[in-house]
Protein backbone atom coordinates (compact mmCIF):
# COMPACT_ATOMS: atom_id res chain seq x y z
CA UNK A 1 0.00 0.00 0.00
CA UNK A 2 1.53 2.99 -0.96
CA UNK A 3 1.55 6.40 1.08
CA UNK A 4 -1.33 8.61 0.02
CA UNK A 5 0.12 11.83 -1.23
CA UNK A 6 -0.80 15.44 -0.02
CA UNK A 7 -2.95 16.16 -2.93
CA UNK A 8 -4.75 13.00 -2.31
CA UNK A 9 -5.43 13.58 1.06
CA UNK A 10 -6.39 17.33 0.28
CA UNK A 11 -9.28 16.27 -2.51
CA UNK A 12 -10.87 13.47 0.32
CA UNK A 13 -10.98 16.52 2.52
CA UNK A 14 -12.64 18.50 -0.13
CA UNK A 15 -14.80 15.39 -0.81
CA UNK A 16 -16.24 15.12 2.76
CA UNK A 17 -16.56 18.28 3.08
CA UNK A 18 -18.99 18.25 0.02
CA UNK A 19 -20.69 15.27 1.11
CA UNK A 20 -20.75 16.75 4.86
CA UNK A 21 -22.57 20.06 3.41
CA UNK A 22 -24.69 18.90 0.21
CA UNK A 23 -28.60 17.37 1.60
CA UNK A 24 -28.88 14.35 0.63
CA UNK A 25 -30.11 13.22 -3.26
CA UNK A 26 -33.65 13.66 -3.65
CA UNK A 27 -34.10 15.20 0.17
CA UNK A 28 -36.22 17.94 -1.97
CA UNK A 29 -38.90 14.90 -3.12
CA UNK A 30 -38.92 13.01 0.26
CA UNK A 31 -39.87 16.19 2.09
CA UNK A 32 -42.33 17.65 -0.52
CA UNK A 33 -45.69 17.24 0.96
CA UNK A 34 -49.17 18.78 1.79
CA UNK A 35 -51.99 18.08 3.80
CA UNK A 36 -55.51 19.66 3.44
CA UNK A 37 -58.89 19.63 4.70
CA UNK A 38 -61.56 19.00 2.19
CA UNK A 39 -65.34 20.11 3.30
CA UNK A 40 -67.69 17.64 1.95
CA UNK A 41 -71.36 16.82 1.15
CA UNK A 42 -74.11 19.10 -0.01
CA UNK A 43 -73.45 23.17 -0.11
CA UNK A 44 -74.94 26.02 -1.37
CA UNK A 45 -73.96 27.77 -4.79
CA UNK A 46 -71.48 30.95 -3.52
CA UNK A 47 -70.93 29.10 0.13
CA UNK A 48 -67.97 29.66 2.31
CA UNK A 49 -66.57 26.17 2.76
CA UNK A 50 -62.55 27.08 3.03
CA UNK A 51 -60.29 24.66 1.87
CA UNK A 52 -56.83 24.77 4.74
CA UNK A 53 -53.72 22.57 4.97
CA UNK A 54 -50.08 23.11 4.79
CA UNK A 55 -47.30 22.26 2.42
CA UNK A 56 -43.64 21.81 2.22
CA UNK A 57 -41.43 24.73 1.01
CA UNK A 58 -40.67 28.11 0.98
CA UNK A 59 -43.39 31.05 2.19
CA UNK A 60 -45.36 31.43 -1.01
CA UNK A 61 -45.56 28.43 -2.62
CA UNK A 62 -48.75 28.32 -5.33
CA UNK A 63 -51.34 25.61 -4.28
CA UNK A 64 -53.93 24.93 -6.58
CA UNK A 65 -57.08 23.42 -5.57
CA UNK A 66 -57.84 21.03 -8.52
CA UNK A 67 -61.11 18.61 -10.00
CA UNK A 68 -60.79 14.80 -10.99
CA UNK A 69 -62.40 15.21 -14.41
CA UNK A 70 -63.54 12.36 -16.57
CA UNK A 71 -60.60 12.29 -18.85
CA UNK A 72 -58.16 11.59 -15.52
CA UNK A 73 -56.96 15.78 -16.05
CA UNK A 74 -56.35 17.53 -12.82
CA UNK A 75 -58.55 20.78 -13.45
CA UNK A 76 -57.22 23.97 -11.68
CA UNK A 77 -60.22 26.07 -10.64
CA UNK A 78 -58.73 28.29 -7.89
CA UNK A 79 -55.25 29.20 -6.33
CA UNK A 80 -53.75 30.74 -3.29
CA UNK A 81 -49.83 30.77 -1.68
CA UNK A 82 -48.39 29.32 1.34
CA UNK A 83 -47.78 31.97 4.33
CA UNK A 84 -44.60 31.99 6.27
CA UNK A 85 -45.39 28.45 7.95
CA UNK A 86 -46.17 26.25 5.39
CA UNK A 87 -50.06 27.04 5.78
CA UNK A 88 -52.66 28.02 3.26
CA UNK A 89 -56.53 28.90 3.45
CA UNK A 90 -58.70 29.23 0.42
CA UNK A 91 -62.63 28.78 -0.49
CA UNK A 92 -63.80 25.72 -2.38
CA UNK A 93 -64.93 26.48 -5.76
CA UNK A 94 -68.25 26.72 -5.17
CA UNK A 95 -68.91 28.94 -7.84
CA UNK A 96 -69.43 25.99 -9.90
CA UNK A 97 -72.82 24.05 -9.58
CA UNK A 98 -71.49 20.11 -10.05
CA UNK A 99 -70.35 17.31 -8.08
CA UNK A 100 -66.49 18.18 -7.67
CA UNK A 101 -64.06 15.74 -6.83
CA UNK A 102 -61.24 18.02 -5.53
CA UNK A 103 -57.40 17.76 -4.44
CA UNK A 104 -54.62 20.29 -3.10
CA UNK A 105 -52.09 20.13 -5.60
CA UNK A 106 -48.72 22.02 -4.28
CA UNK A 107 -47.19 23.14 -7.73
CA UNK A 108 -43.22 22.30 -7.99
CA UNK A 109 -40.38 25.34 -7.08
CA UNK A 110 -36.95 25.45 -7.81
CA UNK A 111 -35.98 23.74 -4.51
CA UNK A 112 -39.19 21.07 -4.89
CA UNK A 113 -38.82 19.13 -8.21
CA UNK A 114 -41.85 17.39 -7.50
CA UNK A 115 -45.30 18.26 -6.97
CA UNK A 116 -47.14 17.15 -3.81
CA UNK A 117 -51.02 16.35 -4.06
CA UNK A 118 -53.02 16.05 -0.53
CA UNK A 119 -56.13 14.10 -0.08
CA UNK A 120 -59.30 14.27 -2.12
CA UNK A 121 -63.09 15.36 -1.30
CA UNK A 122 -66.24 15.60 -2.79
CA UNK A 123 -68.59 18.20 -2.70
CA UNK A 124 -71.93 18.59 -4.55
CA UNK A 125 -73.03 22.77 -4.86
CA UNK A 126 -76.73 22.67 -5.67
CA UNK A 127 -78.44 25.50 -8.03
CA UNK A 128 -80.15 27.98 -6.34
CA UNK A 129 -82.92 28.17 -8.91
CA UNK A 130 -85.17 25.70 -10.92
CA UNK A 131 -84.38 25.42 -14.41
CA UNK A 132 -87.28 24.96 -16.90
CA UNK A 133 -87.67 23.28 -20.67
CA UNK A 134 -86.69 20.43 -22.14
CA UNK A 135 -83.02 18.60 -21.73
CA UNK A 136 -82.45 19.15 -25.66
CA UNK A 137 -79.06 20.66 -26.68
CA UNK A 138 -77.02 21.26 -29.88
CA UNK A 139 -73.08 22.53 -30.61
CA UNK A 140 -72.01 24.95 -33.06
CA UNK A 141 -69.80 22.35 -34.11
CA UNK A 142 -71.43 19.25 -33.11
CA UNK A 143 -70.88 17.92 -37.24
CA UNK A 144 -68.80 16.20 -37.40
CA UNK A 145 -66.70 16.74 -34.30
CA UNK A 146 -67.73 18.56 -30.76
CA UNK A 147 -65.62 21.36 -29.92
CA UNK A 148 -64.75 23.11 -26.64
CA UNK A 149 -62.22 25.33 -24.57
CA UNK A 150 -59.73 23.82 -22.34
CA UNK A 151 -60.77 24.50 -19.09
CA UNK A 152 -57.15 24.29 -18.15
CA UNK A 153 -56.58 27.81 -19.37
CA UNK A 154 -58.01 30.90 -17.93
CA UNK A 155 -60.34 32.26 -20.82
CA UNK A 156 -59.70 36.19 -21.28
CA UNK A 157 -62.54 38.53 -22.68
CA UNK A 158 -62.41 42.30 -23.27
CA UNK A 159 -65.35 44.62 -24.19
CA UNK A 160 -65.64 47.31 -26.93
CA UNK A 161 -67.47 50.42 -24.79
CA UNK A 162 -68.43 51.83 -27.78
CA UNK A 163 -72.16 52.31 -28.64
CA UNK A 164 -72.51 49.69 -25.65
CA UNK A 165 -75.79 49.84 -23.60
CA UNK A 166 -76.33 51.23 -20.26
CA UNK A 167 -74.97 48.98 -18.09
CA UNK A 168 -73.50 46.95 -20.73
CA UNK A 169 -70.46 46.38 -18.98
CA UNK A 170 -72.28 44.51 -15.47
CA UNK A 171 -74.34 42.53 -18.06
CA UNK A 172 -71.57 40.87 -19.58
CA UNK A 173 -69.76 40.00 -17.01
CA UNK A 174 -73.08 38.69 -15.08
CA UNK A 175 -73.24 36.60 -18.30
CA UNK A 176 -69.74 35.06 -18.02
CA UNK A 177 -70.51 34.48 -14.37
CA UNK A 178 -74.04 32.47 -15.08
CA UNK A 179 -71.75 30.55 -17.18
CA UNK A 180 -69.15 29.81 -15.27
CA UNK A 181 -71.23 28.48 -12.50
CA UNK A 182 -72.48 26.15 -15.37
CA UNK A 183 -69.31 24.73 -16.81
CA UNK A 184 -66.60 25.65 -14.25
CA UNK A 185 -64.73 27.73 -16.86
CA UNK A 186 -62.98 30.44 -15.78
CA UNK A 187 -63.21 33.69 -17.08
CA UNK A 188 -61.15 37.05 -16.63
CA UNK A 189 -62.12 40.40 -17.55
CA UNK A 190 -59.19 41.91 -19.43
CA UNK A 191 -60.00 45.81 -20.06
CA UNK A 192 -61.26 47.02 -23.02
CA UNK A 193 -60.79 47.03 -26.75
CA UNK A 194 -61.34 48.79 -29.98
CA UNK A 195 -61.91 45.83 -31.94
CA UNK A 196 -64.91 45.63 -33.57
CA UNK A 197 -66.27 41.83 -33.66
CA UNK A 198 -67.35 40.08 -36.41
CA UNK A 199 -66.16 43.14 -38.91
CA UNK A 200 -65.42 42.17 -42.15
CA UNK A 201 -61.77 42.34 -42.73
CA UNK A 202 -60.36 41.65 -46.82
CA UNK A 203 -57.27 40.31 -46.61
CA UNK A 204 -57.57 38.17 -42.94
CA UNK A 205 -56.85 35.06 -42.24
CA UNK A 206 -60.30 34.90 -40.93
CA UNK A 207 -62.04 37.30 -43.09
CA UNK A 208 -63.00 39.39 -39.95
CA UNK A 209 -61.04 40.92 -37.46
CA UNK A 210 -58.92 39.78 -35.09
CA UNK A 211 -58.79 39.65 -31.00
CA UNK A 212 -55.92 41.65 -29.32
CA UNK A 213 -53.40 39.06 -28.77
CA UNK A 214 -54.18 36.68 -25.53
CA UNK A 215 -57.39 37.80 -26.15
CA UNK A 216 -60.06 34.54 -25.57
CA UNK A 217 -63.02 36.84 -26.33
CA UNK A 218 -64.53 40.04 -27.41
CA UNK A 219 -67.64 41.31 -26.83
CA UNK A 220 -69.15 44.05 -28.42
CA UNK A 221 -71.97 46.57 -30.26
CA UNK A 222 -72.27 47.62 -33.43
CA UNK A 223 -74.86 48.47 -36.40
CA UNK A 224 -75.43 46.09 -39.89
CA UNK A 225 -73.76 48.98 -41.92
CA UNK A 226 -70.46 47.72 -39.89
CA UNK A 227 -71.35 44.45 -39.41
CA UNK A 228 -73.39 43.26 -42.74
CA UNK A 229 -74.62 40.10 -40.75
CA UNK A 230 -76.67 41.99 -38.43
CA UNK A 231 -78.96 43.00 -41.50
CA UNK A 232 -82.92 42.05 -40.92
CA UNK A 233 -84.31 41.04 -37.82
CA UNK A 234 -80.76 39.80 -36.60
CA UNK A 235 -79.96 41.21 -32.68
CA UNK A 236 -76.99 39.65 -32.44
CA UNK A 237 -74.04 36.98 -33.30
CA UNK A 238 -71.79 34.85 -31.48
CA UNK A 239 -69.32 32.19 -31.96
CA UNK A 240 -66.07 30.65 -30.90
CA UNK A 241 -62.39 31.41 -33.20
CA UNK A 242 -61.12 28.38 -34.98
CA UNK A 243 -61.16 24.99 -34.14
CA UNK A 244 -57.46 22.65 -33.83
CA UNK A 245 -56.72 18.88 -33.42
CA UNK A 246 -53.74 16.61 -33.83
CA UNK A 247 -53.71 13.47 -36.05
CA UNK A 248 -57.33 11.67 -37.02
CA UNK A 249 -60.55 12.44 -35.49
CA UNK A 250 -62.52 9.65 -34.64
CA UNK A 251 -66.24 9.84 -33.54
CA UNK A 252 -66.83 11.35 -30.32
CA UNK A 253 -63.67 13.42 -30.75
CA UNK A 254 -63.66 17.04 -29.54
CA UNK A 255 -61.95 19.87 -31.26
CA UNK A 256 -60.02 22.63 -29.14
CA UNK A 257 -61.44 26.21 -29.65
CA UNK A 258 -58.98 29.06 -30.47
CA UNK A 259 -59.01 32.19 -29.39
CA UNK A 260 -60.72 35.01 -31.33
CA UNK A 261 -64.53 34.18 -29.75
CA UNK A 262 -66.43 37.30 -30.83
CA UNK A 263 -70.15 38.50 -29.84
CA UNK A 264 -71.44 41.55 -31.63
CA UNK A 265 -74.73 42.86 -30.31
CA UNK A 266 -77.24 45.44 -32.97
CA UNK A 267 -77.74 48.45 -31.35
CA UNK A 268 -80.24 49.75 -33.95
CA UNK A 269 -83.07 47.19 -32.61
CA UNK A 270 -85.20 48.27 -29.73
CA UNK A 271 -84.77 45.61 -26.51
CA UNK A 272 -85.66 45.31 -22.65
CA UNK A 273 -83.45 45.23 -19.91
CA UNK A 274 -84.73 41.67 -20.04
CA UNK A 275 -84.17 40.64 -23.35
CA UNK A 276 -80.57 42.26 -23.59
CA UNK A 277 -79.57 39.68 -20.80
CA UNK A 278 -81.00 37.12 -22.90
CA UNK A 279 -79.65 37.70 -25.40
CA UNK A 280 -76.08 37.67 -23.95
CA UNK A 281 -76.57 34.67 -22.55
CA UNK A 282 -77.59 33.18 -25.84
CA UNK A 283 -74.90 34.67 -28.32
CA UNK A 284 -72.11 34.34 -25.23
CA UNK A 285 -73.98 30.72 -25.09
CA UNK A 286 -73.10 30.47 -29.06
CA UNK A 287 -68.75 31.75 -28.17
CA UNK A 288 -68.50 29.05 -25.88
CA UNK A 289 -69.79 26.25 -28.06
CA UNK A 290 -73.77 26.04 -27.89
CA UNK A 291 -75.83 25.69 -31.22
CA UNK A 292 -79.72 26.79 -31.54
CA UNK A 293 -82.63 24.79 -29.90
CA UNK A 294 -86.21 24.66 -30.72
CA UNK A 295 -87.64 24.84 -27.06
CA UNK A 296 -88.94 28.60 -26.30
CA UNK A 297 -88.04 27.84 -22.77
CA UNK A 298 -84.20 27.97 -23.25
CA UNK A 299 -82.19 30.77 -23.80
CA UNK A 300 -80.02 28.94 -26.78
CA UNK A 301 -84.17 29.11 -28.83
CA UNK A 302 -83.34 31.39 -31.89
CA UNK A 303 -86.33 34.07 -30.98
CA UNK A 304 -86.71 36.53 -28.44
CA UNK A 305 -90.60 37.60 -28.94
CA UNK A 306 -91.19 35.65 -26.07
CA UNK A 307 -91.11 36.65 -22.53
CA UNK A 308 -87.76 36.85 -21.21
CA UNK A 309 -86.19 33.80 -19.35
CA UNK A 310 -83.34 35.11 -17.12
CA UNK A 311 -81.53 32.07 -16.75
CA UNK A 312 -80.65 28.96 -18.75
CA UNK A 313 -82.96 25.97 -18.91
CA UNK A 314 -82.37 22.41 -18.46
CA UNK A 315 -80.78 21.56 -22.06
CA UNK A 316 -78.75 24.85 -21.78
CA UNK A 317 -77.46 23.70 -18.90
CA UNK A 318 -76.76 20.37 -20.24
CA UNK A 319 -74.94 21.54 -23.03
CA UNK A 320 -72.62 23.82 -21.26
CA UNK A 321 -71.83 20.94 -18.44
CA UNK A 322 -70.95 18.77 -22.24
CA UNK A 323 -68.39 21.78 -22.64
CA UNK A 324 -67.23 22.49 -19.48
CA UNK A 325 -64.48 21.34 -16.62
CA UNK A 326 -65.89 17.56 -16.12
CA UNK A 327 -64.45 16.52 -19.76
CA UNK A 328 -61.31 17.76 -18.49
CA UNK A 329 -58.12 19.49 -19.73
CA UNK A 330 -56.51 18.64 -23.49
CA UNK A 331 -54.03 16.49 -23.51
CA UNK A 332 -50.21 17.42 -25.18
CA UNK A 333 -50.98 15.05 -27.87
CA UNK A 334 -54.53 16.17 -28.43
CA UNK A 335 -54.80 19.42 -30.14
CA UNK A 336 -52.37 20.70 -32.62
CA UNK A 337 -51.94 24.24 -33.05
CA UNK A 338 -50.98 24.81 -36.41
CA UNK A 339 -54.18 22.84 -37.81
CA UNK A 340 -57.36 25.13 -37.63
CA UNK A 341 -60.25 25.39 -39.13
CA UNK A 342 -63.32 28.14 -39.06
CA UNK A 343 -65.95 28.24 -37.04
CA UNK A 344 -69.29 29.90 -38.57
CA UNK A 345 -70.97 32.10 -35.67
CA UNK A 346 -74.76 31.66 -35.33
CA UNK A 347 -77.51 34.80 -34.33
Amino acid sequence: MQRPSHRAIAAAIVMALVALLAPPAHAEIAGNTITATIPSGHLAKGARAPITGTASGPAGRRIEIQHHASNGTWVPLAETRTGAAGSFSVNAPTWWVARQTLRAYAVPTADLAGAATSNTGTITVGRPYRARGSNRATYVTQNPYPGRWDPCRVLTYRVNPHRMWPGGARLVKKAFAEISSATGLRFKYAGTTNVVPLKPIRGSRSGRTANPQGTTFVIGWSTPHVVPQLAGGTVGLGGPGGVSWRGTLHKNDWVAFEDDGQVVFDVTQRLTRGQRYDLALHEIGHAIGLGHVSDRHLIMNANLEYKPLRHYGRGDLRGLAHLGADNGCFTSGSVDRSRVAAAVPQS
